[in-house]
């Protein structure tokens, strides 16, 4: 199985409008945002094969590469919520994701096997753009639109993946 970024900057989705605000962050903060986000807590890993989930939450629109809504969709998967834009995949992958149980306990598992705790709870998703609520919208606008909001944004997957690098180095400390 390959890793897949969870921790990106958009800098290269063009039609939302993030390459420009990425251009106009500080050489300073791109460096910061960079090297925070392509640490182990920034990548998990998924099945391979053509459309899948890695490409597909890549391409979807209402995900763009956003790993707090393809964690939405994973969730909603594991209790059965109904539709979500990758219901498609996640069904497709419906074994892989059978290995951490199934319902909200597979949830749980989930979260837990791959140190997802500070991004989500047994029943939510901590949305990174700051979205107060919840439930996601999926017709909403994937993301962030003003400079600050894409910042603020940036700070929160940072905030995430640091956190997560540190969940990480404990559980190998612990099973060393």
């Amino acid at each position: 199985m390959p890793s897949d970024t969870i921790a990106t900057t958009h800098s290269n989705y063009r039609r939302f409008g993030a390459t420009q605000m990425w251009k106009n962050l500080t050489e300073d903060e791109r460096t910061r945002y960079d090297r925070a986000f392509y640490t182990i807590g920034g990548f998990i890993i998924f099945p391979t094969r053509p459309q899948s989930l890695n490409q597909r939450r890549g391409t979807a629109e209402t995900i763009a590469d956003r790993f707090d809504l393809t964690l939405e969709c994973i969730r909603s998967h594991y209790l059965g919520l109904g539709p979500t834009p990758l219901i498609e995949v996640l069904d497709l992958d419906a074994d892989y994701f059978r290995l951490f149980g199934t319902g909200a306990r597979g949830f749980a598992g989930f979260v837990e096997f791959f140190h997802l705790q500070d991004l989500a709870s047994p029943d939510s998703v901590r949305w990174l753009d700051g979205h107060v609520g919840r439930d996601w919208e999926f017709s909403r606008h994937p993301l962030p639109q003003a400079l600050d909001a894409y910042r603020r944004y940036l700070d929160n997957v940072t905030y995430f993946v640091t956190a997560r690098n540190a969940r990480i180095r404990d559980w190998c400390d612990e099973h060393k």
